[in-house]
């Protein structure tokens, strides 16, 4: 007999079906207390190393294990540790291992890992080869035929080709070579076999190298053209020897320099090298041998060097470019080279520019100032000549003064950052600048291991579009633009700066939870173990469901520690990165938790009924992670039950009159641990039967039980009670009437309103108890949801959804896929908030159900990114007298953020910045102006949220500085540079004469141009003017710094070294010099 409605019943079978379903899926996870991983699944090269990697599974008795479980046999060299070799693979085949560990409990668990193996014919080059100069095409090289599908064949160069070698045919197996006369030694080659791409475009390589060694030798054999050196030396000369290429001394090839005449012996650089330096020559005719020996090539030759008598040497003098960013300034001192031999005159001249009111003040004197100078006349160059009058030797130098925009700006890519597209290495960036600067470009920080490295690299010459190779580890690169004037010395001028930021993606190799876990019982935590993750790639932890939300200790970690778990079963997930356009990877794990003490199991009271009627249970409730199980113990008959595990089943099968029925209502663990667990908690009931046959048994249907929506009337029909009273009751009751009264059992019922309610109909009868069956009746047959429009592009902690759902159902929303660590407010709610650890994708379900009648579901997508850190930094600052400020920006979170200072554009100068991502920088080499700084914090694979950043403005009054000494002979013009960027007065503090002047243009320019009268010294003192600050309140003081200066005159008396000399060893060892001497100087 059927004791409840047909819907009631169908959905307990169902309820059955989902609870063992739901003890098989969770008992397939055996039961220990420690996580195995094996690593990820490998597709590897058949000459790469086979390299099992797993996790240390803690707790743990004795030594984890590795072992094959299938392919062909293979040497394991390690079993018995967590990382080992295995030897003896081949490729074309799969191999199949199993990583397992007796975990802490006793209990093992293991893991298995497959391998792929690809396979790759070995390389072959065949023997070495050595021979003379070659371009005959009798040398020849054969590498061996690749013998898989889709492979190929190529002859390379394994490093640099010392040898001189050609490679004719090079994708060849068999190719000729050429080998260069005027080259010699080895060359290694190699023939490469190159296999077809699998996965994600990895190709097998097997090479082999060859060394190709040539002697060299060049036939004739020549020593080059005579020489006649110049007179502009002291006491020796000095030049060079070229002969033809005699080789390198292999295989008995060489050349030898020999000194065949000459006044004096000299000294040969490389006796054995075609081109060699020869020094130590004196006044005379020299004649060299070059003698060529060897299988390749034999001879000599000779060359003849003349060297003429010695007069001087002469000073070698150089230039400058001078850059002038003040359009004010209309004079600038030129320094050039001090002559430091006798008779060396100077003479500057200009060669270009405007000559429109340019004045060379003293164009005979090394230094000199240039009047008259504009920018409308620049770029202005001039030449700097030294000559000496008596030898004729000379040398020359070139100047320039450019003027420039004092700021200069620049942009990279309009000042936005980059996200590459998945494996994009190389990137091109547009550049924009102002003004007259050079624009550059250094990587400042980026993932450790990319080629680009090591950061921060050096700088390099920006263009229009500035290519930037070699990103090949996946991250955040930091890239510092700058556009800086060029020139040894520059003159009120500011740099512009940019940077930005470029995201590259790797593929990510997979993802490995391990293995789940059933908890020991009454445990609270446990670790989680992944798989090792490579440079570049990120990894997270996340809860995607359970009873409560656990404590993820170390979220961003390989290993985890979970806390604050309670009973019942959780699955976190573990999720790699490799950057916001590859692929992510994901994995689950299931962990078990069990508490250390079952619910104590209760049966309900006893109870006495009618033969033949049902007896309605009630045992308690089982706590999380248990369930309840009824079952007849004794009795003359066979009970069954309407639910095994519902606590209020209905037992029938009670047809013996005064008879006695003892049931039992067992709790006990759907997931047990491997200890710690109690012992299943039972409980029993007696059931009596009286000689007085069952009534009527209550049962209860509806002629519809689905009805449309708007549909408010409900026929029922109650099973007429033969004793006893039938009573009506529902759920929800509000607003519900009965007609003709809710004791008929044929009434019929009025409802407010579409929905789902629960009819009960209860006979009462005074001899047997109570009977009652229910049946659900849903308004709404026809359920209509919508999840919502998609919200993709977002950038926030939260979302409310935006779903709707028909009148009369009820909806529930659930998970399908994306990141975990997500949490509903209200998971019945269409609009329900979300709130999000994790930036990703994210796709929801929302399903609409009218009891049993009907059911719609739809999805919706959450594409959302997760706000970085909001960046502050501290107040602005006035810097008095100092060089450097330490810089405060508050701190972030390196796993899923970077932070970086940065300048902006219109700063005096390019500070030294050591540690761009350290929020308490110390900034130095600062000069006076005014600095805006910016503390910029950006998200990691998270670009759906834009950087936060905040500036500081650092206003600084730097100290007086200036040179400590400077010497100069017979000059009358000097310049005297002060603290770059600020103002102030220079002054003649010791040593006047009266003939002296200062000019300063602008008039408080730190850079002055001074007269001088040769043969004093002077103290010049540089006092920077008092400043007030702009950017805050308060002033400060000038400071002083002093520049003694030397100008010493000319000889008074020419060098005379005195007549030479000519003594006998025998007679004496000593010899006196006598040269002039001048009293004024040394």
């Amino acid at each position: 007999m059927n004791w409840r409605s047909t819907t009631t019943f169908l959905s307990k079978r169902i309820g059955i079906l989902w609870l063992l379903l739901l003890l098989f899926s969770f008992n397939s996870i055996q039961a220990q207390n420690c996580t195995v991983n094996a690593g990820l699944d490998q597709q590897i090269c058949e000459n790469e190393i086979l390299l099992l990697d797993g996790n240390d599974p803690l707790p743990r008795i004795g030594d984890p294990l590795w072992s094959q479980i299938s392919g062909p046999a293979v040497i394991i060299d390690s079993p018995n540790t967590e990382d080992t070799t295995v030897s003896g693979y081949t490729g074309g085949n799969t191999y199949v291992f199993q990583y397992s560990a007796v975990c802490g409990d006793g209990i093992e668990s293991s893991q298995t890992v497959t391998v792929t193996v690809e396979p790759i014919t070995p390389a072959q080059a065949g023997m070495d080869l050595a021979s003379c100069p070659d371009s005959s095409g009798s040398l020849i090289i054969t590498g061996n035929t690749p013998l898989n599908p889709g492979e190929t064949g190529s002859w390379q160069f394994a490093s640099g080709n010392p040898a001189g070698v050609t490679i004719n045919f090079p994708n060849s197996e068999t190719t000729t070579i050429d080998l260069d006369p005027n080259s010699c030694g080895t060359t290694t080659l190699e023939w490469v076999i190159t296999g077809p791409i699998f996965g994600v475009n990895q190709r097998c390589v097997s090479r082999d190298p060859i060394d190709i060694t040539n002697y060299g030798g060049i036939e004739p054999v020549t020593a080059g053209p005579d020489q006649a050196l110049s007179n502009c030396f002291t006491t020796t000369q000095s030049t060079s020897l070229s002969g033809s290429f005699g080789g390198c001394n292999l295989g008995g090839q060489v050349g030898t320099w020999s000194f065949v005449s000459g006044p004096a012996t000299p000294s040969i650089g490389d006796v054995n090298s075609a081109s060699t330096g020869i020094s130590g020559l004196i006044e005379g005719t020299y004649t060299f041998r070059w003698t060529v020996n060897g299988p390749c090539a034999s001879g000599s030759d000779e060359v003849q060097i003349v060297v003429p008598p010695a007069t001087q040497d002469v000073t070698s003098v150089s230039g400058q470019s001078i850059t002038v960013c003040d359009p004010n300034v209309s004079v600038v001192t030129l320094i050039g080279t001090q002559p430091e031999f006798t008779n060396e005159g100077v003479t500057w001249a200009q060669t270009g520019g405007s000559t429109v009111g340019i004045v060379i003040t003293e164009p005979s004197n090394p230094t000199t100032q240039i009047t008259g100078l504009s920018p409308a006349g620049g770029p202005y160059a001039f030449s700097y000549s030294l000559l000496n009058s008596a030898t004729g030797c000379d040398s020359m130098g070139s100047f320039t003064i450019n003027f420039a925009a004092s700021a200069n700006t620049i942009s990279a890519n309009g000042g936005n950052d980059i996200i590459g597209a998945c494996l994009q290495q190389s990137f091109d960036v547009p550049v924009t600048t102002t003004g007259d600067g050079s624009p550059s470009y250094r990587i400042l920080s980026g993932p450790s291991g990319a080629t680009a490295g090591p950061f921060p690299t050096i700088w390099f010459g920006a263009g229009s579009t500035t290519t930037i190779v070699d990103l090949d580890v996946p991250g955040t690169y930091v890239i510092d633009f700058l556009n800086s004037n060029g020139g040894s010395l520059q003159t009120y001028c500011t740099d512009g700066s940019d940077t930005i930021n470029i995201v590259t993606s790797g593929n990510v190799p997979g993802s490995n939870a391990g293995t789940g876990l059933n908890l020991a019982c009454g445990t609270t935590s446990t670790t989680l173990s992944g798989n090792l993750i490579g440079d570049g790639f990120t990894s997270v932890w996340s809860q995607v469901s359970g009873p409560n939300a656990a404590t993820i200790g170390s979220p961003y970690g390989q290993n985890t520690l979970v806390s604050g778990l309670i009973p019942g079963s959780y699955v976190f997930q573990y999720l790699v990165q490799g950057g916001p356009t590859c692929p992510d990877a994901v994995s689950d794990v299931t962990i078990n938790v069990s508490s250390g003490t079952l619910t104590a199991a209760a049966s309900g009271v006893d109870q006495s009924i009618c033969y033949n009627s049902p007896a309605f249970l009630s045992g308690n409730a089982p706590g999380p992670g248990e369930f309840g199980t009824w079952a007849f113990v004794s009795g003359p008959d066979t009970i069954t039950f309407s639910d095994v595990n519902d606590p209020n089943a209905v037992a029938t099968g009670f047809t013996t009159q005064l008879a006695t029925y003892q049931l039992s209502w067992t709790i006990d663990y759907i997931n047990p641990g491997p200890s710690g667990c109690s012992s299943p908690s039972t409980a029993t009931i007696n059931v009596f039967t009286s000689d007085v046959p069952s009534p009527t048994i209550a049962t209860a249907s509806a002629t519809n039980t689905c009805l449309p929506q708007g549909s408010f009337l409900v026929d029922l029909t109650g099973s007429v009670p033969s004793a006893g009273t039938g009573t009506w009751t529902v759920s929800p009751a509000a607003g519900v009437t009965f007609s003709p009264n809710v004791n008929d059992p044929l009434a019929d019922a009025t409802v407010p309103s579409d929905g789902v309610y629960t009819f009960t109909w209860t006979i009462s009868d005074p001899s047997c108890g109570i009977s009652f069956d229910s049946v659900d009746v849903a308004v709404s047959s026809t359920v209509s949801v919508d999840a919502g429009p998609d919200q993709l592009g977002l950038c926030a902690n939260s979302v409310n959804m935006a779903a709707t759902l028909s009148s009369g159902s009820t909806g529930t929303w659930s998970y399908i896929s994306g990141p975990g660590g997500f949490s509903f407010s209200n998971i019945n709610s269409p609009t329900s908030n979300v709130s999000f650890i994790n930036p990703g994708t994210y796709v929801f379900e929302w399903l609409g159900e009218a009891g049993d009648c009907a059911s719609d579901s739809d999805q919706v997508t959450i594409e959302i990114g997760i706000p970085p850190t909001t960046a502050t930094v501290g107040a602005d600052q006035q810097i008095c007298n100092l060089n450097n400020v330490v810089l405060s920006g508050n701190a972030f979170d390196p796993n899923t953020e970077i932070g970086n200072w940065t300048i902006l554009p219109g700063a005096p100068n390019s500070p030294t910045i050591a540690d761009s991502t350290d929020p308490n920088l110390n900034v130095t080499a600062l000069v006076s102006g005014i600095y805006t700084f910016r503390w910029t914090i950006t998200p990691i694979n998270n670009p759906l949220c834009p950087p936060t950043f905040a500036d500081v403005t650092v206003e600084v009054w730097a100290p007086a500085t200036s040179a400590s000494t400077l010497v100069f002979c017979d000059t009358t013009n000097i310049t005297l540079t002060g603290t770059e960027g600020s103002t102030g007065t220079w002054a003649l503090t010791a040593g006047s004469t009266g003939a002296e002047t200062i000019t300063q243009t602008p008039a408080n320019s730190y850079i002055a141009s001074a007269t001088i009268v040769p043969g004093n010294s002077y103290t010049f003192t540089y006092t920077t003017d008092a400043y007030t600050f702009t950017t805050g309140p308060g002033n400060c003081p000038g400071t002083s710094s002093t520049v003694d200066v030397d100008v010493d005159l000319q000889p008074s008396v020419l060098p005379v070294a005195g007549r030479d000399q000519e003594i006998c060893i025998g007679d004496t060892t000593i010899a006196t010099l006598a040269g002039t001497t001048d009293s004024g100087n040394s």
